[in-house]
């Protein structure tokens, strides 16, 4: 589509050059006539009457412009349907008026839609962050499920959840507190120093406010002073406590701090702490679970024989019957030495596959009224029946040999004697001392 040349000019240049053509050049060409007393030729005359042409020209295709604008105008206030009726109820007929009305209406339209995408942009930005906390959340919700599942510890999942809840509240600090079994508290804690939240621990208001376990907000919307600790020792000016509860009882509360001014916690915060509170209540109950099942388990889930816990057990068993028999009882305590380095020349699953043939070997070569367990990662234990520790050295040494001898077997073994009651009258006594003997071998 080609575009009028004139187009390119503004429309103050466009006025000007159309005024230029229909009255400055012909007025000067006839005063030049008349000042000189010359005659009109018909020549003359044709090039003033073409000049006055060009000049109306010009003027024709400025308020053309002008129309088209005035046209469009009225069919986009039709298409919004938008001051249509005002424009109709009007008697003004200078169809300039007319388009300052037109566009008066179009720039007031305009202003209330930018008015309007500025709210709609504030509206999409605030819903955008509820969304990336409540993904945060359930992102959160889901890695603290993987961790516990994983088998990490109770308390590295509640410090993970400390720091992250913080993170998602942008809060200057967070604290966890969880009653102990017999009295006091465990605490978590993330953007305070673990010697402040041991002070406060001291503090009787603080410890009188933690017994009562109460859902308390302290900001703007709730100025009602009912403690001081958090302004006197914690430093923060706004405060959220949201009781832990787990199987219908109060385990601790979280509190979360922060220094704002003019700071309220909104109905999503306090979600969010409930929602974590809620979390950790289940975790609890679920490290309470595990504890109890473990405690049940009496076999090495690796090796099938029995775990530390069981095996100390039956030693403290052995040791009351051999003094009710007045009968020694043996102790043999085994160590891969190498047991790590195998881990990272062979890999775990082939270093585990090395453990269980260890102690298969050695369970093979003892007799049936031995006991045999596994003691923490690479240790393995012997409770050898009414044998004394020389009877017990000389096992030992018999075993090794075997082990030793065995084709691609290229384990580093060492192991210590002890027996009861000459190196201790109870199975914690025997074992520590033992692990002295093994650890002051090596």
């Amino acid at each position: 589509m080609q575009r009028n040349p004139l187009t390119k000019l503004g429309l103050k240049k466009r006025l000007w050059v159309a005024f230029s053509f229909a009255t400055f050049f012909p007025l000067s060409l006839l005063l030049y006539y008349l000042i000189n007393f010359k005659t009109l030729s018909w020549f003359v005359v044709g090039i003033i009457v073409f000049i006055i042409f060009l000049g109306w020209w010009f003027i024709f295709n400025v308020f053309s412009s002008i129309l088209r604008i005035q046209s469009r105008s009225f069919k986009t206030l039709e298409y919004i349907k938008e001051g249509k009726r005002e424009l109709e109820e009007t008697e003004i007929e200078d169809e300039v008026q007319k388009l300052d009305m037109v566009f008066s209406i179009l720039s007031s339209k305009v202003r209330e839609s930018v008015e309007e995408l500025k709210k709609v942009s504030f509206k999409t930005e605030e819903l955008n962050r509820k969304i990336a906390q409540k993904v945060n959340i359930f992102s959160t919700i889901l890695q603290v499920h993987a961790l516990f599942s994983q088998g990490s510890s109770v308390q590295s999942i509640l410090q993970f959840l400390v720091e992250r809840l913080r993170e998602i509240l942008a809060s200057k600090t967070v604290m966890l507190f969880l009653k102990k079994k017999n009295q006091g508290y465990n605490y978590f804690c993330c953007g305070i120093p673990t010697s402040l939240v041991e002070g406060i621990l001291k503090r009787e208001d603080f410890l009188s406010f933690l017994k009562e376990e109460k859902y308390e907000v302290m900001d703007k919307n709730h100025p009602k002073e009912k403690f001081a600790f958090h302004k006197d020792v914690l430093n923060v000016k706004n405060i959220l406590v949201c009781p832990i509860i787990s199987s219908q009882k109060n385990i601790g509360v979280i509190i979360v701090g922060n220094s704002l001014d003019d700071f309220a916690f909104s109905e999503e915060d306090l979600e969010t702490v409930k929602l974590f509170a809620h979390q950790t209540g289940i975790l609890w109950e679920h490290s309470l679970l595990f504890q109890k099942i473990e405690d049940l388990e009496i076999y090495d889930s690796l090796t099938g024989v029995y775990n530390e816990k069981f095996l100390l057990e039956r030693l403290g068993e052995e040791i009351k019957r051999a003094v009710v028999y007045q009968r020694p009882c043996g102790f043999i305590l085994f160590r891969i030495d190498n047991y790590s380095a195998l881990q990272n020349e062979l890999g775990l699953v082939k270093a585990e596959r090395v453990l269980k043939r260890t102690i298969n070997e050695i369970k093979g070569n003892i007799r049936p009224i031995d006991i045999i367990g596994r003691i923490g990662e690479e240790k393995i234990g012997v409770i050898l029946i009414e044998k004394n520790k020389r009877q017990s050295k000389e096992a030992a040494s018999q075993l090794k040999e075997k082990l030793e001898s065995l084709p691609d077997f290229n384990c580093k073994i060492s192991f210590a004697v002890a027996e009861s009651p000459l190196d201790g009258e109870n199975a914690s006594q025997l074992f520590t001392q033992a692990n002295s003997y093994l650890n002051n071998s090596s």
